[in-house]
Parts: structure tokens; sequence; C-alpha cells
């Protein structure tokens, strides 16, 4: 009986701990913006459009290419990789018979042929295989481009009348469309 008596008179009690609580608080926290940006001031902007006037030509016959300028500039934070495609373009309204138009993408600048018929190059290598222009994207740049933030790429655009661009091609019009695809950089 004793022995249940001490047992039952044992100490029971509660024990205070001192706490505390703190928040850190951070500064604004913003997520960075892809932008590709052409020449010195086109398409500033996601998804801002560039229409570069100099692609233009009067005259051309068949057999003739002629080189054109663009610069790629990567205006945004991240680095990104690009790729490129060409359709006809909305005006003006295409009227050339068939797909006697190519393009075809280089990098480097593009170097002028005063000669008759025009045949002008660029200092650089091929960034894909000449297309023939039609209603649908082709391929123009098949070997993703990369430019770091900050960063510019120089490429040459060739627009040429094929060969075999037959009489029905004659005092015809049309435009192009080259459409820039730029992704984020993975690794």
């Amino acid at each position: 009986m004793s022995l249940g008596l001490l047992v039952g008179f044992g100490s029971i009690g509660t024990y205070a701990y001192w706490s505390d609580t703190a928040v850190v608080s951070g500064g604004p926290i913003t997520s960075g913006a892809m932008d590709l940006q052409f020449d010195t001031t086109g398409a500033v902007g996601t998804g801002a459009n560039y229409a570069k006037t100099a692609i233009t030509w009067s005259n051309l016959a068949p057999g003739e290419r002629k080189a054109f300028d663009l610069s790629v500039k990567n205006v945004g934070n991240p680095p990104f990789t690009y790729v490129a495609t060409a359709t006809r373009g909305v005006s003006p309204t295409w009227t050339f018979s068939g797909t006697p138009i190519t393009v075809q993408v280089y990098s480097g600048t593009a170097v002028a042929d005063t000669t008759y018929p025009q045949q002008d190059t660029c200092t650089g290598a091929s960034l894909g295989t000449a297309q023939a222009v039609d209603a649908t994207n082709k391929s123009v740049i098949t070997t993703a481009q990369e430019i770091p933030a900050g960063g510019t790429q120089g490429l040459c655009i060739v627009v040429g009348l094929d060969q075999a661009a037959d009489n029905l091609n004659q005092g015809k019009t049309g435009s192009i469309a080259l459409t820039f695809t730029a992704s984020q950089k993975t690794s």
C-alpha cells in the first residue's frame, strides 16, 4: 500500500520555454523577358513585328539573286536560340505563278554583285538550304542559332528568281515573310 502512495504523489508540472518568431522580407522579385530585336530598332517588345522595307527588288530576271543584311539582337535577359521560316507575305498580294521565288539565309553580310545577271553572295556560311516560297512555312534556318543576352548576330537574306521561272512570271509581285522563333536556352 505504501508503494502505491509514493507513486501517486510524484511531482507533475509544466515547464515554460521562451520562444521568438521573426519574418524576413525580401525586396521585389522580377521576372526577366525574352525579346528579339532586328536591325537597330525593329520589333522591340514580345510578339512585335518588323517591316524591313529594304527587302525590295524591282525588275529581277530569272536566275538573279539579291542579298539583304539583317541583324538579330537579344535585348532580353536569358540567352536564347532561334530558328526561322519563310512564307509568302501579305502585302503586296502574291501574283507569281507557282513557286519561282527562293529564300536562303546565311550568317555574315551581303556582298553586292554589279554585273548582269545579278548574283549577290554573303560573307558567311549557309544556315539552311534555299527554299521555294509558297503559302506554307519553310525552314530557312534549320540549325538553331544561339545569342547570349545583349548579343547580336548578322544575317544575310538571299532572295532569288528561279532560273526556270516561265513567262507567266513576268511583271508579277509579292513579298516574303520571315518568322523568327526564339526559345530560352535550357542548359
